[in-house]
């Protein structure tokens, strides 16, 4: 098993098809949310990490077994911060914690480098308050084009998404509790 970051550019497009093809073999890919699940969110994701790469700011975090992409962290690195923007690990390992054990390999990381903080972004998930030393609440900026898909898409999360997400919420937590009582990795 091999852990290993980078800021360089060699060969990063085959890293970005390795990311987003694992990224898509995983619950991401099938419930049609990943980087590569079409063409235009993919093309998104690629633009702004070229943008960031030719900055020098882009970091990718590998873990390797046997040479196999087993989890993969894409970062921003901005100030004395490092920002983890896409993550994923190969779901058949998750009893072994691919995602933690990479994470654990960046925060020594982090400290070798005198990063102040690792910013994990996102929702508060359990697995991230195992990394947190404090939190910050945050807010979402989104913005819409004068069109009837975007009218529709800014009513469902305007009206429709804040009505579901108690739901969500707690089956989201049952899930957490079952998967607790079963000894599974987070």
């Amino acid at each position: 098993m091999r852990a290993g970051s980078s800021s360089g550019s060699s060969s990063r497009w085959g890293r970005w098809s390795r990311s987003s093809a694992r990224r898509a073999a995983g619950w991401k890919g099938r419930s049609e949310s990943a980087m590569a699940s079409s063409e235009r969110v993919s093309g998104f994701w690629r633009s702004l990490f070229e943008r960031y790469q030719a900055l020098g700011a882009l970091r990718w975090s590998e873990l390797r077994l046997d040479g196999s992409l087993v989890a993969f962290c894409l970062a921003l690195a901005h100030g004395s911060r490092l920002y983890a923007m896409k993550t994923s690990y190969d779901e058949r390992y998750a009893y072994y914690s691919p995602g933690h054990i990479l994470r654990d390999a960046i925060v020594e990381r982090c400290v070798e480098l005198d990063v102040e903080a690792l910013e994990l972004l996102g929702p508060t998930r359990r697995w991230k308050e195992r990394y947190a030393t404090e939190t910050r609440e945050t807010i979402v900026l989104r913005a819409y084009r004068r069109r009837p898909v975007s009218a529709v898409r800014y009513t469902g999360r305007r009206w429709l998404v804040p009505r579901l997400r108690p739901a969500q919420e707690s089956a989201r937590q049952g899930f957490e509790k079952i998967r607790g009582r079963r000894g599974a990795a987070v």
